[in-house]
């Protein structure tokens, strides 16, 4: 193959270059399915309290128990943190890269210190994490992350010729 055809071929791989809506450009990029799986897997879930039962002699679960119910809401919101984060940071490729001025950086630790946002897990000295927290909190919006989220996901097609390779009797 010739070096132009070989640049033909290796540029039509390439994601095309969106604008989200925050006006950042990107490519959106497949993340792997398992990637998303194992990191929201890896979040544990609460362990249902339990009541002892008079009636019945016995201990018995009590799922239904207020303080269980908030550690559901909040596994819940770790697990949908943990799926984002994968997603915004494996599945946008900055075509620019992160901006050289930091004002974005400053605004959010204004916010910071004003709100219950918290940088601090965060080395933002590390161009690895400042690219993470740009990504998370100013170039990815929710229909973005939507976007993103498709691309992680089998296409139609690939739900189709997966249930095409079952061999079974039909019902």
């Amino acid at each position: 193959m010739s070096t132009a055809a070989t640049e033909t071929a290796r540029q039509s791989d390439q994601p095309e270059v969106v604008t989200l809506s925050t006006g950042v450009k990107a490519r959106v990029v497949p993340v792997a399915v398992s990637l998303v799986e194992d990191v929201m897997n890896a979040v544990p879930e609460p362990e249902v309290p339990t009541f002892f039962n008079e009636q019945k002699g016995r201990e018995e679960p009590n799922p239904h128990d207020p303080s269980y119910q908030r550690a559901m809401r909040q596994y819940e919101r770790d697990r949908n943190d943990a799926a984002m984060s994968a997603l915004v940071l494996f599945g946008l490729d900055l075509v620019d890269g992160v901006p050289e001025d930091d004002g974005w950086l400053r605004k959010l630790q204004l916010i910071e210190r004003r709100t219950s946002l918290d940088l601090s897990d965060f080395d933002l000295e590390d161009e690895l994490d400042i690219e993470y927290v740009y990504k998370r909190y100013i170039a990815c919006g929710t229909q973005d992350l939507i976007l993103v989220g498709h691309k992680a996901g089998p296409s139609q097609e690939d739900v189709q010729k997966a249930v095409n390779t079952f061999q079974g009797t039909e019902t």
